[in-house]
């Protein structure tokens, strides 16, 4: 048995794997609380491990899976090299780095962002979703490909599919009630995505062109251009439909 507690602006290098709780019933803990930082080939908490993630960082140097047995989180993560390959829904409070020469990948699972996302490596999203989940602004920066905008499509078109019960490929009053349940969850409200939450987005049209185009929550009025936003100077007023029908 054994524990580590690393003091604030500590450093530890270890070049292989770092377990916490070995397979002979040897329990072990690694406390960051007050910060440091442990830089590893890969890291495995196991049933007799005790993880405190603290205020520390994490990088991973080397090709592995993450996490290995019980799930943990972290607060920041850094992937400086081989490729960690996430095997179960994983959380990082803080901010997500992935260096040149290293890659990430998300599998199947969920991937919990809470700070920055930098990536200047190889992201690989397979199936799985990236949320990023703190109550304000997020920065997405690095030379690495993200590819979260296919990413939101995919998950879109997923839950307009779950809501279309009857599979006819128009998703009725009833069948889009926030309040209901036909997604198969407590209420329809990822159907409806808040236009306040973007800095762009293309205005939905009632057309039946078969067409995906994402439903606004009641109220809300948005639209969606290609390319980047551009501030105009002065400000010029939104446009307003001229019936009922031209929104």
């Amino acid at each position: 048995a054994g524990s580590i507690a690393f003091a604030s602006g500590s450093q530890l290098t270890v070049p292989a794997t770092v377990v916490l709780g070995v397979t002979n019933n040897t329990p072990g803990s690694l406390n960051m609380a007050s910060g440091g930082s442990l830089i590893c080939g890969g890291f495995l908490v196991t049933r007799l491990g005790t993880w405190t993630q603290g205020t520390g960082t994490i990088e991973l140097t080397a090709t592995n899976t993450l996490p290995s047995n019980n799930n943990v989180g972290f607060n920041i993560l850094r992937v400086s090299g081989g490729t960690t390959i996430i095997s179960r829904n994983v959380t990082v409070a803080g901010n997500l780095t992935i260096t040149p020469g290293a890659a990430l990948d998300c599998g199947a699972f969920v991937l919990t962002c809470g700070g920055d996302w930098a990536n200047d490596g190889t992201f690989t999203g397979g199936t799985g979703s990236v949320v990023f989940s703190r109550n304000g602004n997020q920065t997405i920066s690095g030379s690495g490909v993200n590819n979260f905008t296919a990413r939101l499509f995919d998950a879109y078109a997923a839950e307009v599919a779950r809501v279309d019960t009857n599979g006819d490929g128009v998703i009725s009053a009833a069948e889009g009630d926030a309040d209901t349940a036909s997604d198969g969850f407590t209420d329809n409200s990822r159907l409806f995505i808040p236009a306040t939450q973007y800095a762009r987005f293309a205005i939905t049209r009632e057309l039946n062109d078969g067409l995906l185009a994402p439903r606004f929550a009641p109220s809300q009025r948005a639209w969606m251009i290609a390319g980047s936003l551009a501030a105009v100077s002065p400000a010029a007023p939104a446009s307003f439909g001229r019936d009922s029908d031209d929104r």
